[in-house]
């Protein structure tokens, strides 16, 4: 647990599973614009924001872009890699292209009580439990589409344990989400498989309406995630219909949305001007070969300014951006 502190992810793994419904996460995607990276609603565009991923999730916003610097493998090095950083060798089933099976990871490293700290190697195998907690955490930020696997890469960056908290892990969250909702906006696309959970609570801040109600008080409140993992009832729009969601959009008005959700936090909870400054930019998001830009020029509203004219959107790349992926590139 204090690895998984120090690395930054406390939060996270407290929040653990959460419920999602499925009605009320397509009817968003259907108003998700990839040319913009915003949704699109009666009153104007909105989208989520390195501010939102702050203090919905509580991850940093802020340190090294999450990229590979040209790390490409074999399935043998991949198979290597695993040996060296977990101490045993997968099965020939347990690793599928660039990724690792959870299972294998939970069944071998899940029970901390086999640890013998009168053993010679017991600093190693902490350091690989401590390896194999962190990848099921941060992989379930950034999920496979079977649900059952997480990327292989995620553990390349586990290599050294000192420096995983020196990565902008918000920034990962959200372009990979991005590029989730863009892919899920296709006509062939079978479905949604990115960090669900984020786009659920957005909704919930930023729309009253459309949130389920508590029945009691959050025992945690902050971030705000660990407060929407219950007890609450149903709210008046059942999430399982997506076309009563679909309805309640159409006819939404501007009184129903909360441009600054955060704005009544507690002291504690509001970040230095710097940062909040940095939250306000137009910039590029990163993670590994993903590069999604982040028009908050086109959402001032939700920092507290008046909207103009945006100037800076959409960026002239970023249409190659999208359309063009190799995972081998820098």
């Amino acid at each position: 647990m204090d690895a998984i502190n120090d690395a930054g992810f406390e939060w996270v793994f407290k929040l653990g599973q959460v419920k999602h419904y499925r009605g009320l996460i397509t009817s968003f995607i259907e108003r998700w614009r990839p040319e913009t990276h915003t949704f699109h609603l009666p009153f104007g565009e909105a989208t989520i924001t390195l501010e939102d991923v702050h203090h919905i999730l509580g991850l940093r916003t802020t340190g090294r872009p999450f990229i590979l610097h040209g790390f490409t493998t074999t399935a043998r090095k991949r198979k290597d890699m695993v040996r060296d950083l977990f101490g045993l060798t997968p099965e020939q089933g347990d690793v599928r292209k660039k990724c690792l099976r959870i299972g294998w990871l939970v069944s071998n490293f899940g029970n901390c009580a086999r640890l013998d700290s009168s053993a010679e190697d017991f600093h190693a195998q902490t350091i690989f439990h401590i390896r194999e907690h962190l990848l099921c955490v941060i992989g379930s930020l950034f999920p496979d589409g079977s649900g059952n696997y997480v990327n292989l890469n995620l553990l390349w960056i586990l290599r050294d344990l000192q420096s995983v908290d020196g990565y902008s892990w918000g920034s990962a969250v959200l372009a990979y989400l991005y590029r989730k909702m863009c892919d899920s906006t296709h006509k062939v696309a079978a479905g949604f498989i990115g960090y669900a959970t984020l786009v659920q609570v957005w909704i919930y801040e930023r729309f009253p309406t459309l949130a389920p109600r508590h029945t009691a008080t959050p025992l945690i409140t902050y971030p705000l995630a660990l407060r929407w993992t219950g007890p609450f009832t149903r709210t008046e729009v059942p999430h399982g219909q997506c076309r009563i969601t679909r309805y309640e959009l159409d006819n939404m008005i501007e009184a129903n949305f909360r441009w600054r959700p955060y704005a009544d936090l507690d002291d504690e909870h509001q970040p230095e001007y710097g940062l909040y400054l940095r939250w306000t930019a137009p910039t590029p998001l990163m993670y590994m070969t993903y590069v999604e830009w982040c028009y908050t020029d086109r959402v001032t509203r939700q920092f507290g300014f008046v909207q103009d004219i945006p100037t800076s959107s959409p960026r002239a790349n970023h249409s190659d951006l999208h359309d063009t992926v190799n995972e081998s590139i820098n």
